[in-house]
């Protein structure tokens, strides 16, 4: 079986666990092959998961309301004029 990329999310709380009981995480994080500045990072964030990557912003859109109205006036403005000729 192929080791995933990174730490796992129990070989981080692993770590995480050992720091919050007062034992130096380092050495856990040591043990299990992951290194020092990943250990730092999941201490002071505390978190073990990553954040999802890419995808959809929800708050952002490229395409505004405003601005697909004038897109439709547009279009329809040529279609018509297609025709007329």
């Amino acid at each position: 079986m192929k080791k995933s990329k990174g730490p796992t999310a129990d070989e981080k709380q692993q770590v995480l666990d050992a720091h919050l009981r007062g034992d130096d995480g380092s050495i856990v994080a040591q043990h299990n092959g992951m290194s020092y500045a990943t250990a730092w990072r999941v201490v002071n964030s505390g978190r073990t998961m990553l954040l999802p990557r890419g995808g959809v912003r929800t708050g952002l859109k490229k395409v505004t309301a405003e601005i697909l109205d004038a897109l439709e006036k547009r279009y329809a403005a040529t279609f018509w004029a297609c025709f007329t000729q």
